[in-house]
């Protein structure tokens, strides 16, 4: 069993055996837990005139599946 992408919940597999004369029926329970998936950063581009100003958001491109929080830890390997 491989569940789907960013897949969490349970999964009920019915299944029947025989022994040859007889049957019976049961189902396979699997509970699938939730995994926290790495945020997706992109890389952001910026224009501005020449002694202009620009206001950097460096985040507002970057997702989370989960939807956890963003927060930025370095800046150029430096730690903030």
């Amino acid at each position: 069993f491989t569940p789907s992408a960013n897949y969490n919940g349970s999964v009920s597999i019915p299944y029947v055996i025989t022994d040859g004369t007889a049957t019976a029926t049961a189902n396979e329970l699997i509970s699938v837990s939730p995994a926290n998936d790495a945020p997706v950063a992109v890389n952001d581009n910026y224009t501005v005139a020449e002694e202009g100003t620009v206001t950097l958001t460096p985040l507002s491109l970057d997702t989370d599946t989960d939807g956890d929080t963003l927060s930025i830890t370095s800046i150029n390997g430096t730690a903030l």
